[in-house]
């Protein structure tokens, strides 16, 4: 079994997705591969952010609301390229990440501290964010 790694840069944009999941499509062609997927580019930044400005008292939803935008640009530029793949599928997949994230920010809000659980969960969703999107790509691909 060959087990494929691509990092944030390989899932930086919805071009380096589909190329990906080409690399991944031609490998699965000669070899049982397995797939680890890094979080979109610069998501695990906005992450650790996000939890700064919590932590200093802002309010979850800004945070939140940009990670959402990242990722359904990535997905509307996508569906643009593979007509297969369905955006509002996806995002609706990613809404319990994005729930869960909301959750846990305001938690760090309004208790003014991370424990190292919660800042595990919260660095985690990037990758449970774009898996997702890669699996859909995956299908729309056949």
């Amino acid at each position: 079994m060959l087990t494929l790694k691509f990092g944030g840069t390989s899932m930086g944009s919805a071009r380096r997705i589909l190329d990906s999941t080409d690399i991944m499509v031609s490998r699965a062609e000669g070899d049982r591969i397995s797939v680890v997927v890094s979080a979109v580019a610069g998501v695990s930044n906005r992450l650790q952010e996000s939890i700064d400005g919590c932590l200093a008292g802002a309010p979850a939803e800004p945070f939140v609301e940009q990670l959402r935008k990242v990722h359904q640009d990535i997905c509307l530029e996508i569906a643009a390229q593979l007509p297969a793949f369905v955006p509002a599928t996806v995002m609706q997949r990613l809404e319990f990440t994005f729930a869960e994230y909301h959750r846990l920010l305001e938690a760090v809000s309004a208790f003014g501290e991370c424990p190292d659980s919660v800042h595990c969960r919260i660095m985690g969703s990037g990758e449970l964010l774009c898996v997702p999107i890669v699996e859909a790509v995956l299908v729309a691909k056949g």
